[in-house]
């Protein structure tokens, strides 16, 4: 099949939550912050111990935990979302966070308990009211599209691209509308 020309210029705007040009999208997200720790080096012993490197584990906690390796050496631990916490209480719920998701990783891999971590942050992003992101136009802005909400994700990145290409080319798929703002 061969792509046609868009009929319109179009923006294509990729955020975590929406900006200040964009205050009329904030109705359709809530802000939260997912925590992220980096572990100081593995020990060789223990790497060896803990089996293969190659995966990413994702639990069916809620909020989930995601585990990997990064450069064989370091586990990056991501989960404990909640609400984005105010400035104020920002860096204590951070050292809680990080305490936290420190000792969910010694309940994966017991062999690890007593590792430091190396750096412990926050990163924020909004989640719609289906956990879905929302992908596509929005009456409001004409020739913008969008994708916004829902974790960070190749899988998310991956749908994205497909939905806001048959936006673009004005052949949008009637399953689109289920990541619409109308969903």
């Amino acid at each position: 099949a061969t792509a046609r020309a868009a009929s319109a210029p179009r923006t294509v705007r990729f955020l975590g939550r929406p900006a200040s040009l964009f205050t009329a999208l904030a109705r359709h997200f809530t802000p939260r912050a997912s925590f992220l720790v980096l572990t100081e080096p593995v020990p060789l012993k223990v790497r060896r111990a803990l089996g293969s490197r190659e995966h990413l584990i994702r639990d069916s906690a809620t909020p989930p935990h995601r585990v990997s390796w990064i450069d064989d050496e370091r586990l990056l631990i991501a989960g404990a979302d909640s609400e984005v916490p105010s400035s104020r209480s920002r860096e204590q719920v951070l050292v809680q966070r990080t305490g936290q998701l420190m000792y969910e990783l010694s309940t994966f891999y017991p062999d690890i308990s007593g590792l430091p971590p190396a750096y412990g942050w926050d990163a924020e992003y909004c989640q719609t009211s289906t956990s879905l992101p929302v992908i596509g136009p929005h009456r409001n802005y004409p020739h913008h599209l969008f994708a916004c909400g829902g974790h960070a994700s190749v899988t998310s990145a991956f749908l994205a691209s497909r939905v806001l290409l048959r936006h673009h080319l004005d052949e949008p798929d009637p399953s689109d509308a289920s990541f619409g703002f109308g969903h």
